[in-house]
């Protein structure tokens, strides 16, 4: 079965690195408030779909493949002239694939799939959106998931 999720939020943000504070003697490790907040969002985001598509959480045992599709939207600086050229074209800058991937995965953990450890294939595009004149553009990310199980 292939599920698919299409998803706008306001900022795509890759797995912050963990940070670490003493406590006392010890020394714990915590996530940066804007991955978990990304995570939670993308999280809520993709349990309402799940609830009205009526799509069910895939077995541990079961193989998953996922593709991620991502869009940016054309930055405020950009003028007329570069947003008629970025439009469309592969974003290269920050944050990093791996980490938007590593974010979406952790997000999607016990709530598509059991854990992300199911995942054996691993798609993902990161491009500028393609805007026309007439449509402007509302400022919001795009986050464009298939996950089909084996």
């Amino acid at each position: 079965m292939t599920q698919i999720y299409a998803i706008e939020i306001d900022k795509i943000v890759g797995k912050g690195r963990p940070r670490f504070a003493k406590r006392g003697a010890f020394v714990t490790a915590y996530t940066p408030e804007t991955t978990k907040k990304f995570e939670s969002s993308v999280r809520a985001k993709i349990k309402d779909i799940m609830k009205e598509k009526q799509y069910s959480k895939i077995p541990a045992e079961k193989p998953v493949a996922v593709t991620i599709h991502l869009t940016f939207h054309l930055p405020k600086s950009f003028t007329k002239k570069e947003k008629y050229e970025k439009s469309g074209e592969p974003v290269t800058g920050r944050p990093d694939v791996d980490n938007i991937a590593k974010s979406i995965l952790d997000a999607m953990n016990d709530v598509v799939f059991a854990d992300d450890s199911q995942v054996y294939d691993l798609y993902i595009t990161k491009h500028y959106k393609w805007r026309s004149e007439k449509e402007g553009d509302n400022g919001k990310d795009e986050i464009y998931l298939t996950v089909k199980e084996r």
